[in-house]
């Protein structure tokens, strides 16, 4: 745990001169250690912040392309009933049922990317924000837990 440990030279250490000079030290190998909880605060916090960036992103995209093949598929529909006429020889040819089914896989396919978009946006992202505040709860925790050890540490170390 610390890199410099407490061992007399010759016989127990007791109010000397080395004892005081490794009390600054261990004092700040535990200041680095609260140091160190920092950054990994800050580090997973911002990781965590772009993850939740590329979902929100993501679910505009799969929205937007939701849009796209919803409209789409409307504008083959519309198609269809305007040239109503002169497509009543297609009903025998095999190529309209690939195309009815090209129109429902279409509409299948923006109901789908608009379920996605629901779901990145609804679920991921807040499930982001709720690990978010998690992590910021078990910092503080851990941070007051060694701020608590560090002073009674050094509460002993000044006993002696």
């Amino acid at each position: 745990m610390f890199q410099c440990i407490i061992q007399p030279r010759h016989g127990l250490v007791h109010n000397t001169q080395e004892m005081k000079a490794v009390f600054p030290d261990v004092r700040t190998q535990l200041n680095e250690q609260l140091r160190c909880l920092d950054a990994r605060l800050e580090c997973q916090q911002g990781q965590l912040t772009e993850i939740q960036d590329v979902f929100r992103r993501r679910a505009e995209i799969e929205l937007n392309y939701s849009k796209d093949l919803d409209k789409l598929s409307k504008l083959l529909t519309s198609r269809h009933k305007e040239q109503k006429l002169k497509r009543d020889g297609w009903t025998t040819l095999s190529s309209t049922g690939i195309w009815r089914q090209l129109v429902v896989e279409t509409k299948k396919a923006g109901k789908d990317h608009a379920a996605i978009a629901e779901i990145y946006t609804n679920n991921i992202t807040t499930r982001c924000s709720d690990i978010h505040e998690d992590i910021t709860r078990m910092y503080k925790k851990c941070r007051e837990i060694g701020f608590e050890i560090h002073e009674e540490i050094l509460k002993v170390l000044h006993e002696l």
